[in-house]
């Protein structure tokens, strides 16, 4: 009696054993067929945590895939939409980044729009120095500096103030701002502005400081395309002195 109890025992087990078999097989196939209809879409998520104003880089990224259902309406799915942007605030690793994460171009305060070892800096204009105000934003100027004005006999018997010395010295410098504003308005109306800003190589600055405060300063605009640097040694009073000798010989 015993053993014909065993053998039901024994029996009952194997068919509990092969029935969850059953059962967990039919579930792992239904769930790869599910799984093989659902339509994945690739994102990217922060590869580290990113703090905020961070300009992103591809090394920042990562990409995963996810069910096109959990995608974020605001996810961005090309990466070339992400790289060279900065972040409004920070984000932590694996997270997704969203469009409205970032900064456009639009809302960039000037500081993020300067390059590395650049800088901005303004100075006051006048309508001759501007050129006639027809410097836009984007264009390329050089920078001229008139030096140490000293007084001398005129030719009709008077005194005449001449600078000892004009000189280039800064050539193909980005206006980046003209007055306050940051971008290039086609208004004909347009008052002239009171300052232009530069964005000049950081090592220059103290030299466009100085030419500021103690020469007379005119901006030069470039062709575009133009990239030739002079590197004129300037034109001193003793260069037209020589030069009106020579006329009169």
């Amino acid at each position: 009696m015993d053993s014909i109890n065993k053998k039901i025992i024994l029996l009952s087990v194997i068919m509990a054993l092969v029935t969850t078999g059953v059962v967990y097989f039919y579930i792992q196939n239904k769930t790869q067929i599910g799984l093989k209809g659902v339509k994945k879409v690739t994102v990217f998520v922060a590869a580290k945590t990113l703090p905020q104003e961070h300009e992103i880089s591809e090394i920042d990224l990562k990409q995963i895939k996810i069910p096109k259902e959990y995608i974020n309406s605001n996810c961005i799915t090309d990466v070339k939409q992400i790289v060279g942007k900065r972040l409004k605030e920070s984000v932590i690793k694996d997270e997704q980044i969203l469009f409205d994460r970032l900064v456009d171009n639009d809302e960039m305060v000037l500081s993020y729009k300067i390059p590395k070892n650049k800088r901005a800096i303004s100075i006051n204009v006048t309508e001759q120095t501007q050129v006639a105000n027809l410097i836009k934003q984007n264009d390329y100027v050089d920078v001229i500096a008139s030096f140490e004005k000293e007084e001398i006999d005129a030719p009709n018997g008077g005194k005449a103030k001449l600078p000892r010395i004009t000189k280039t010295i800064l050539e193909r410098v980005k206006v980046i701002a003209i007055g306050q504003e940051l971008k290039t308005t086609q208004d004909k109306n347009q008052k002239l502005p009171v300052t232009v800003t530069l964005e000049i190589p950081s090592e220059d600055v103290e030299k466009l400081v100085y030419a500021s405060d103690f020469a007379q300063i005119r901006l030069s605009l470039r062709y575009i395309e133009d990239e030739k640097n002079i590197n004129t040694l300037g034109v001193k009073r003793e260069d037209f002195e020589i030069s009106t000798l020579n006329n009169t010989r």
